[in-house]
């Protein structure tokens, strides 16, 4: 009955228009769709992995090992004292064939990558006295290999009169 009134008198119906916010409210009224629920689950996964792995790296950050001032300054002091030493070798190599040129920069390249003194045992036990000798006798036999190199080639060289 409702519905034949309605049907026989829809123009008076559709003359007026809705308030203005009407369609907000009744948007908010009818429930939303699971499908349209279903994207906030996904993005809060997303969010609780993204902070998972941002967690762990910022946690992660405080165990980097950051040298004691002593170790730092006979790393300094060292590696100094060696790139003087790789110098005065350098202007050697300049003057002898490229043969033994080549033999004698592999041969330094090698010994000046290779440490005897492990990452962890300098990170970890770098006040302790012992690994801090160690360190300076690494780099103690690395100096007097450059020079021991320096010295027999210049004996064979040509241009013995470089200064070194």
């Amino acid at each position: 009955m409702l519905e034949q009134f309605v049907n026989n008198h829809r123009d008076e119906f559709d003359s007026e228009e809705p308030t203005i916010g009407h369609e907000l409210r009744f948007a908010k009224k009818i429930k939303p769709s699971k499908a349209k629920r279903r994207w906030i689950y996904y993005v809060s996964a997303a969010a609780a992995v993204a902070l998972l792995v941002v967690s762990v790296k910022v946690f992660n950050r405080h165990d980097v090992c950051r040298p004691s001032e002593e170790v730092l300054g006979v790393q300094q002091y060292y590696s100094g004292v060696l790139m003087l030493e790789q110098d005065k070798l350098d202007k050697i190599l300049a003057c002898v064939d490229e043969q033994t040129r080549t033999e004698v920069m592999d041969d330094v390249e090698q010994m000046l990558s290779e440490s005897a003194i492990s990452a962890s045992s300098l990170c970890h036990e770098q006040n302790n006295p012992v690994v801090i000798g160690a360190l300076v006798e690494e780099y103690l036999y690395k100096i007097e290999h450059l020079q021991e190199l320096g010295q027999l080639l210049q004996k064979n060289n040509p241009c013995s009169e470089i200064d070194t």
